[in-house]
């Protein structure tokens, strides 16, 4: 019977943590970023920061965008891409836009390590423009953070070579549990989806990282707890085997 409550109580174990793992397997350093009713030429979407040169993740001009400019599949089906850099530098008007303090994110912000376009490739492997940003994870501010930090997001739509072709116009945060950390445009509305739903929304946008963190060590010591307190009961209402043998 005791290793039968042991087994039970592994396997206990090993589903809870499964399951909060599935349920916090988000990462705020990474952004889905896509857009509809964009102006004509648009290449990809600028996010844009309210980011003071005199900040420490300020920087003079980061590495242009990239984009996929060819996909195919391999032997082992597995997707392969070619990639290629737009027509952006220094002098580039995204890269000197500067609108009430908005700056363009890609040009300027010293831990965006990657702005990869999925979309506009030449032979039309995508169906439609998909971008994907990404932070250095634990050297800087995740997204939910730099939203507190900076306030109010705004995105530019550019195109290839770097002139601005619109600016979003409003902006609104929404919580999802299930797709979380997503920026879309449609037109001059932005969208910035961060993890959250219902009451909690406001501690999850405050605290974001610190909640997921304290929500598994809860539940770990919450199992751990269970498991000891069946261990416990099992013990005194089951007499000793070697006292049955004898």
């Amino acid at each position: 019977m005791r290793r039968v409550l042991a087994l039970l109580s592994v396997l206990a174990v090993s589903v809870l943590l499964a399951v909060s793992a599935a349920a916090l397997d988000f990462d705020p350093y990474k952004a889905d970023v896509s857009w509809d009713n964009a102006p004509e030429g648009t290449a990809y979407l600028d996010i844009l920061i309210k980011l003071p040169e005199d900040d420490a993740a300020y920087t003079s001009f980061n590495a242009p965008p990239r984009r996929i400019a060819k996909g195919t599949i391999d032997k082992e089906e597995r997707a392969v891409y070619e990639y290629e850099s737009l027509n952006i530098t220094s002098e580039s008007e995204i890269a000197k836009y500067q609108s009430g303090g908005y700056v363009s994110m890609t040009c300027h912000y010293r831990y965006l390590r990657t702005m990869t376009i999925s979309g506009n490739d030449k032979e039309g492997y995508f169906d439609r423009v998909k971008q994907k940003l990404e932070l250095y994870a634990g050297t800087a501010p995740d997204l939910t953070d730099i939203h507190k930090k900076y306030g109010d997001l705004k995105a530019a739509y550019v195109d290839q070579n770097g002139k601005v072709l619109g600016v979003t116009d409003s902006f609104e945060v929404m919580y999802d549990k299930s797709e979380p950390y997503a920026i879309v445009a449609d037109g001059g509305k932005l969208t910035f989806r961060i993890f959250g739903s219902g009451t909690f929304s406001g501690i999850i946008e405050r605290f974001g990282g610190a909640v997921k963190l304290a929500y598994t060590v809860l539940i770990i010591a919450t199992v751990s707890a269970l498991v000891i307190l069946i261990r416990h009961i099992a013990g005194r209402k089951e007499p000793d085997e070697t006292a049955e043998g004898e």
